[in-house]
């Protein structure tokens, strides 16, 4: 039976995917206008996680504390429950949109452990120089 409570997670990748979404910008305006809106979305979404949770926190610290508070703290359960629940579908609805539209799209030709984070991030594909471009110093630099 399900209680409602189970399978709450977001996956490490979807995290990354959504971080590298919420640096990046589209050249292309449209692309960036959808862009802008999941992230406002997201937003919207994290400020009620934020909320919900202090809420929660709160109304918790005074029950837990032996003080009979007038919050009904089974109710911020369900909407502790809720709000994360939606939470987690953003991030996961987000991370699988940019993944299957744009990924496949960027043609990734260098290999992985030729740069940082911050640099992957920023790889332009459009802008790498020919396999011959680079000089002799540049060759010692990536070794």
């Amino acid at each position: 039976m399900d209680d409602g409570f189970s399978n709450i997670t977001i996956a490490p990748a979807d995290l990354e995917t959504v971080a590298e979404l919420i640096t990046m910008r589209f050249p292309l305006r449209l692309r960036e206008a959808r862009r802008l809106a999941r992230m406002r979305s997201l937003m919207t979404a994290t400020a009620d996680l934020n909320r919900t949770l202090s809420i929660y926190a709160q109304h918790a610290l005074v029950h837990c504390q032996g003080t009979a508070g007038t919050s009904d703290l089974s109710a911020d359960t369900v909407a502790l429950n809720r709000t994360l629940r939606a939470f987690c579908a953003e991030i996961c609805t987000i991370a699988a949109e940019y993944d299957s539209i744009n990924r496949p799209s960027i043609p990734f030709t260098a290999s992985e452990e030729d740069f940082e984070p911050g640099e992957r991030r920023d790889f332009m594909p459009w802008q790498t120089p020919s396999p011959g471009a680079y000089s002799a110093s540049d060759a010692g630099m990536r070794s």
